[in-house]
């Protein structure tokens, strides 16, 4: 028995386009920022967390830590040993231009619909600032900066 031959469609794949700031500036225009990035600026990234950790938190199973994916550097955060999602940092090229978007633990994503809570006018595009704004946003009783 032969089966009916079943009408083939065709499927245009829209071709993929670069990332665009919301300035309207092309990200792909930039140096460093296309794919990855780049290992100096990965390790200056986890030389500020560290330092930041070590200032503001007082005990030691509470820290950030740094995790990267492309161009995108994710930013968790362990309180008391258990480690969320905090927020979700992209590279532009320079290190005081970070572009934030705020995980969102109520829904599991990270949207850009970080407005509404207090200390996002403390964004300036670094990643200090970004740590302090996770933690206006989702506060720990291990917040206070070192003696």
């Amino acid at each position: 028995m032969r089966l009916p031959r079943l009408p083939t469609r065709v499927c245009r794949v829209p071709e993929r386009t670069h990332a665009h700031r919301t300035d309207g500036e092309s990200m792909t225009t930039r140096p460093g920022v296309r794919g990855t990035i780049p290992d100096e600026v990965k390790r200056e990234v986890e030389a500020i967390v560290r330092r930041f950790s070590e200032e503001y938190f007082t005990r030691d199973d509470c820290y950030y830590i740094a995790r990267y994916r492309a161009r995108h550097c994710y930013l968790d955060r362990s309180d008391n040993g258990r480690m969320r999602p905090i927020c979700r940092l992209t590279y532009t090229g320079t290190m005081d231009g970070w572009e934030f978007v705020l995980y969102k633990w109520t829904s599991g994503i990270y949207s850009p619909e970080f407005r509404k809570f207090a200390g996002v006018d403390l964004l300036d595009g670094t990643i200090e600032t970004a740590m302090r704004v996770g933690m206006e946003a989702y506060p720990t009783e291990q917040t206070h900066p070192r003696a």
